[in-house]
């Protein structure tokens, strides 16, 4: 049995220890002592968690603990089912029990690589480990922290990445086995995190329809309710930004309709038709408790701020990014571009756009290109500055 850690207890990490565990591998779920999840029902329930939905049945774990040496020190593969705001901290706790011939995979991409990449390089710790990033998880899936997960769709096809990036096929073709649904290899972490779904959608329907979230507020269907047409044209805006910049980086780009095509399976005309009537989208009302989400504080801070640096660095003028970003600053009351997945903090501001490139394949810079990093960090400060955007 392939041994495997999961590393968090909220609704993905429940719903993927279930699902790895039907499926044949012996199974440790991690919950942090802070934020512990589902973790003491299930421990009443004998480490079983109840599943329905599209899984179904009752599940017995192999082993369940908030000891981060003890839910690693033989896993093969070790899961980081946590929002992009959670992953630096979490790697830390796990970088002094990392091990040669383990590999990493975020199940929330927003370049979570290029962070974990970062931290490997200073402790000196790069050699024989693998990272890998899918877009997502592959379930659209709920845990009411009682031991009990439903999961309401499967997506038929995750994308993924590798750092190196060669490794992903091999990778994904022992990974296959583990999952409900078909993986999908991009060239590089890069690549993959500049076509992520989560930031086209969820803050511009967020911040657009924060005057109905909040304490004391009633809940509202997020998608079907929370999208007019002229708030799908400002999502439709934001996606022609992103691609734009990833066309400029030389990536492949996919529009979100083409994405969620992929991902489920229906083929839409318009952004505004699929959030009306995708069946997966609306089975629950789905709507944030207030902007302290991660609907914000992971898809803004992971993936619009380094999508707008990214551009900024490309010398494109971003209108709905830098607007969006923002006004998420100012309802938060938080810099998001100083906060957030800016350049510096995933280790791209001192590099070329040919650097970037090999970084982001490689895991470090091939002898022989010429280097940047003699050039003052003031020179990039521009592209941080929550100030030049108001």
């Amino acid at each position: 049995m392939t041994a495997v850690a999961v590393i968090g207890c909220g609704h993905g990490g429940q719903t993927l220890a279930a699902d790895l565990t039907q499926r044949g591998c012996r199974v440790t779920l991690f919950a942090h002592p802070e934020h512990t999840g589902g973790l003491n029902a299930i421990i009443k329930q004998k480490n079983q968690i109840h599943c329905k939905g599209l899984i179904n049945g009752i599940v017995s774990l192999h082993k369940i603990t908030t000891f981060v040496p003890e839910a690693i020190i033989d896993s093969e593969y070790i899961f980081i089912c946590l929002p992009s705001y959670a992953h630096e901290a979490i790697f830390i706790q796990l970088l002094p029990f990392i091990k040669p011939g383990q590999t990493i995979i975020t199940l929330a991409a927003n370049f979570a690589s290029l962070v974990l990449l970062k931290l490997l390089a200073k402790t000196n710790k790069l050699a024989g480990i693998d990272i890998i990033d899918m877009a997502s998880l592959p379930y659209v899936c709920r845990a009411n922290n009682q031991g009990s997960i439903e999961v309401l769709a499967i997506k038929h096809v995750l994308a993924a990445a590798s750092i190196p990036a060669q490794k992903i096929k091999n990778h994904l073709k022992k990974l296959a086995p583990f999952f409900p649904c078909k993986l999908l290899a991009y060239d590089d972490v890069l690549s993959l995190s500049m076509n992520i779904t989560n930031g086209i959608a969820h803050p511009v329907v967020t911040l657009l329809n924060s005057g109905r979230i909040g304490e004391n507020k009633p809940a509202f269907y997020f998608y079907r309710d929370g999208i007019t047409p002229a708030i799908a044209t400002v999502i439709e805006r934001l996606d022609e930004e992103r691609m734009l910049i990833g066309k400029k980086l030389g990536l492949k780009m996919y529009s979100f309709l083409d994405l969620t095509a992929q991902y489920y399976g229906e083929q839409y005309v318009s952004i505004y038709q699929h959030f009306q009537e995708s069946p997966a989208h609306n089975a629950l009302p789905m709507c944030p408790a207030s902007l302290q989400h991660r609907f914000i504080l992971e898809d803004i801070a992971g993936s619009l701020v380094t999508w707008y640096c990214l551009g900024k660095l490309l010398e494109i003028k971003s209108a709905v990014l830098e607007n969006i970003i923002s006004l998420a600053s100012l309802l938060n009351n938080t810099d998001y571009l100083r906060t957030g997945a800016n350049l510096f903090h995933i280790n791209l501001h001192d590099k070329s756009l040919e650097e970037i490139k090999k970084y982001v394949r490689y895991g470090e810079l091939p002898s022989g290109l010429s280097r940047l990093s003699n050039r003052p960090f003031k020179q990039f400060k521009h592209i941080f500055s929550f100030g030049d955007l108001v």
